[in-house]
C-alpha cells in the first residue's frame, strides 16, 4: 500500500487562492482518493518531492505549516501501522472498503497494535527485503530469526518490540553463551541483525523503544586462513592419483579463486561470454558493480584453456558445499598439514584448538590466498582492492598486517644470516 500527497490546483478556493491537499492511497490494483479535511496551501507553499508545505519566509504571513504538515505524518503514521497491523496479523485481503471505513473512523486500530510481536515484525522484516536482498542476505537473517525463535520458546517468553531492553539483551547474552556455547562473534551477528530489525521497525513507527541503541557486542579478530605460496604451488601442480582424480576438477576451481580472488557465487555465475583477452568482465554477485574487471594471470589462464571445450560453463563448478568438503580432502592429499592454532571466545570462556592446516581450508580461503600472496609479492594495494572490490578498509587492512610481518621476517633472515 502506498500513500502520496498532493495539491488539487482544481479546486482552488477564488476568494482565498488556497488549494485544497488531498491523499492518494494505491493498492492491490485500486485508487483511493479524499481531501484532507481543513488543510489547504498556496502553490507557492508546497513542496512536491516533500509532499509537505513549505515554512513561510521570515517576511510572510504565517502558513501554518507544522500544524498541517503534523496532521499529514500524522495520517501517514497511521496508514502505515494500519498496513502492519494487516500483514502482521494475516487477515486476508486489505480492502476498499476496510481502508475507507478505517479512514472515515468506522474502523479504528486494534489496541494490540502497540504491541507488535517481535519475531512477527522480523519475519515481516525478511519478507520485504527478499526484494532488494542477495539470497545468501536472506539465509542470514533468516538463520538469525531461527536462533531467536529458540531463545524466546526457551524463555518462554513473547517479547514485543517494546520489550526489546537490556533485560532481553542480558538473557539473550547468557542463552548464547551458556546454554548453546556461541562464539562471541555468532553473537556480534545476532546483536547486529536484532538491531537492524528494531531500526527498520522504528522507521516505519511500529515503535518508540530506542533501548536497542544500547546494545555492543563487537566482532573479534580472527585468524586468516591462507595458502602460502609455496602451498598453493604444491597444490596446483599435484598429479592426484586415479582413485582421487575426482579432486582434480575441485582443485582447479579452488586454485582459479586463489589467482583470481573470486567469491563462490561470481564462480559459479561465470560463463564463457565473461572471458575476454587477459581478463574477466562480469557484474559481482554481492555488491551489483557492473562490468568489473578481474586481470587473469598465466595460471588463471591455464585452468581456463584446461576447460574451453566444456559447455556447461568456463569451470566445472559444483555445490559449495562440496566444494568446501572435497577441497579439505584434496589439501589432506597434498599434505598441507601444518598445525594451526584456532583461537575463539564464548563469553569471557577462551576456546583453543589445533588443527592440520587442511581442515581449516574453505572456499573462502582462496579469496584471502589471493589477497595475502598478492600483497607479499608487491602488488599495489590499491590494485588488489579494485580486483577483490574491497569496500571495508578494516577488513583489507589485516591482510596489509600479514603481508608486512612476512616482510619484516623475511628481512630478518636474510640479515641474521650475515
Amino acid at each position: 500500500m502506498r500513500a502520496t500527497f498532493n495539491i488539487r490546483t482544481d479546486l482552488i478556493s477564488k476568494k482565498t487562492n488556497k488549494i485544497p491537499i488531498a491523499m492518494t492511497i494505491t493498492h492491490n490494483g485500486f485508487k483511493i482518493r479524499k481531501l484532507l479535511s481543513g488543510i489547504s496551501t498556496f502553490e507557492k507553499d508546497w513542496s512536491r518531492n516533500n509532499q509537505r508545505i513549505k515554512a513561510n519566509k521570515k517576511d510572510e504571513p504565517y502558513n501554518n505549516y507544522a500544524e498541517y504538515n503534523s496532521k499529514i505524518d500524522d495520517l501517514s503514521q497511521r496508514l502505515n501501522k494500519m498496513w502492519s497491523q494487516h500483514l502482521i496479523n494475516e487477515k486476508g485481503e486489505l480492502t476498499k472498503i476496510m481502508i475507507l471505513d478505517f479512514l472515515e473512523g468506522k474502523q479504528e486500530l486494534d489496541s494490540k497494535n502497540n504491541e507488535i510481536n517481535f519475531i512477527d515484525c522480523f519475519k515481516e522484516f525478511i519478507t520485504q527485503s527478499k526484494s532488494h536482498r542477495a539470497e545468501r542476505t536472506i539465509t542470514g537473517y533468516t538463520t538469525v530469526k531461527n536462533i531467536l525463535i529458540n531463545f524466546i520458546n526457551k524463555t518462554e517468553s513473547d517479547y514485543t518490540l517494546n520489550e526489546i531492553d537490556l533485560k532481553f539483551f542480558d538473557r539473550l547474552r547468557n542463552y548464547c553463551f551458556e546454554e548453546v556455547g556461541y562464539k562471541n562473534n555468532m553473537f556480534a551477528r545476532i546483536i547486529t541483525n536484532i538491531k537492524t530489525v528494531m531500526k527498520w521497525a522504528e522507521d516505519r513507527n511500529y515503535h518508540t523503544n530506542l533501548t536497542y541503541t544500547k546494545f555492543k557486542a563487537s566482532e573479534e579478530a580472527i585468524e586468516v586462513i591462507y595458502l602460502t605460496l609455496d602451498e598453493l604451488m604444491k597444490l596446483y601442480n599435484h598429479e592426484f592419483k586415479s582413485e582421487l582424480k575426482y579432486l582434480e576438477k575441485v582443485r582447479d576451481i579452488y586454485c582459479f579463486a586463489c589467482f583470481t580472488g573470486l567469491r563462490y557465487s561470481d564462480l559459479v555465475n561465470l560463463k564463457h561470454s565473461n572471458i575476454f583477452e587477459g581478463e574477466l568482465r562480469f557484474t559481482v554477485k554481492k555488491t551489483r558493480e557492473q562490468n568489473h574487471v578481474v586481470p587473469l594471470n598465466k595460471f588463471a589462464n591455464d585452468i581456463l584453456e584446461k576447460y574451453k571445450n566444456d559447455f556447461s560453463g568456463p569451470l566445472p563448478m559444483i555445490s559449495s558445499q562440496k566444494l568446501n568438503d572435497y577441497i579439505k580432502l584434496a589439501c589432506k592429499e597434498v599434505e598441507i598439514n601444518t598445525p594451526i592454532n584456532i583461537t575463539r571466545f564464548s563469553g569471557s570462556k577462551r576456546i583453543d584448538k589445533i588443527l592440520p592446516k587442511y581442515k581449516t581450508i574453505s572456499l573462502h580461503s582462496a579469496r584471502k590466498t589471493f589477497v595475502t600472496n598478492s600483497l607479499i609479492l608487491g602488488m599495489n594495494q590499491a590494485v588488489v582492492k579494485n580486483i577483490t572490490g574491497h569496500k571495508s578498509e578494516s577488513s583489507f587492512r589485516k591482510y596489509v598486517k600479514i603481508s608486512n610481518e612476512v616482510s619484516k621476517n623475511e628481512m630478518d633472515n636474510i640479515w641474521n644470516k650475515l
